[in-house]
């Protein structure tokens, strides 16, 4: 009937608005990834690189989110996901904490930085080096829209590191999507021992947006 047909037109109405929103989401994402990977200096063969594997990291969250039919994405799962490929040894790869359920929005930004901070550590840290140990801890503080996540990224068994290595697009691409996206924190420290890294954001109701 009458009644039937207007609801059914209400919902593909409301499909369709979220699919636009969550396409221009994505293209904006892949737009940014594609003018940080071609930034002056770097040439052509290692930006291409560079944008591919982080392509296919936004793919694999974007996989993830699908199981789910895009209502969120365990994080826990996202670090398996990204870490998995290096945990050659029970003891390479540690991870540590409650389970978490991330927004889309949230799911996408933090795969992106786990997938940065595994990148270095593979080319740079704690990963190069077969003794290497990656350990990551999270937890939740406070209750509704004051709910925070924090990670903490620490590396150990690495090369040991003297002075303060040069900033990289992974660097720039967390602090602009940890900082600007998610309104979160980040404390990069480049300790002798090895690369810590703490982020929090909110992950409360008010954040819970769709990515």
């Amino acid at each position: 009937d009458v009644t039937e047909r207007r609801e059914a037109d209400r919902r593909q109405r409301l499909l369709i608005d979220e699919l636009n929103h969550r396409v221009k989401n994505t293209l904006a994402t892949v737009q940014s990834l594609a003018w940080q990977a071609a930034r002056p200096g770097v040439p052509p063969q290692v930006a291409q690189q560079r944008f591919q594997e982080r392509l296919l990291a936004l793919s694999r969250t974007h996989n993830l989110l699908n199981e789910t039919h895009w209502e969120g994405a365990s994080f826990r799962t996202i670090l398996e996901t990204e870490l998995q490929p290096y945990a050659t040894a029970p003891s390479r790869i540690r991870l540590h904490g409650p389970e978490v359920q991330l927004s889309p929005k949230s799911a996408v930004v933090l795969g992106m930085a786990i997938h940065e901070l595994a990148t270095n550590a593979v080319k740079h840290g704690a990963l190069s080096l077969a003794p290497g140990q990656v350990q990551v801890d999270w937890r939740i503080d406070g209750t509704g829209d004051g709910t925070i996540l924090t990670v903490e990224w620490w590396e150990r068994g690495g090369p040991l590191l003297d002075g303060q290595p040069h900033s990289g697009f992974g660097s720039r691409l967390l602090r602009q999507t940890i900082i600007q996206e998610l309104a979160g924190e980040l404390d990069v420290r480049f300790e002798r021992e090895g690369l810590c890294c703490m982020i929090a954001v909110p992950i409360g109701s008010a954040s819970q947006q769709a990515a």
